[in-house]
């Protein structure tokens, strides 16, 4: 797996497209577009800085598709759950948590502070 494909299957994780990663990263459409039609041997460490930190992954697995925790995938039922869960308002997130025993973060009150 190289660089695209982890790329490609981050933003599938996210169900999201191009256009949509340009917008939320802050990373020009151009440079995403060209990383598909130019290559990307000569990024500029600021744009991989950005997708890391979009998809909260290090600079090791993006690049070199190394992980230093130990890596797992998601069957296609959980990937669903996710993407669900990202779209719910923050009521029925709160009742997921709720379910699943998960108590409220900081990390999460600050989330829905910056979302509201």
């Amino acid at each position: 797996m190289d660089f695209l494909d982890r790329l490609d299957s981050l933003m599938n994780a996210r169900g999201i497209n191009k256009n949509i990663l340009s917008k939320e990263s802050g990373i020009p459409y151009t440079t995403i577009d060209g990383f598909y039609k130019k290559g990307y041997e000569n990024t500029k460490l600021s744009t991989i800085r950005k997708l890391c930190t979009y998809f909260d992954v290090t600079m090791d697995y993006l690049v070199r598709g190394e992980c230093t925790d130990k890596p797992f995938t998601l069957s296609n039922t959980e990937k669903q759950i996710i993407l669900s869960y990202r779209m719910t308002d923050e009521i029925g997130k709160a009742v997921v948590l709720r379910s699943l025993g998960i108590k409220e973060t900081e990390q999460i009150k600050k989330e829905k502070k910056n979302a509201g």
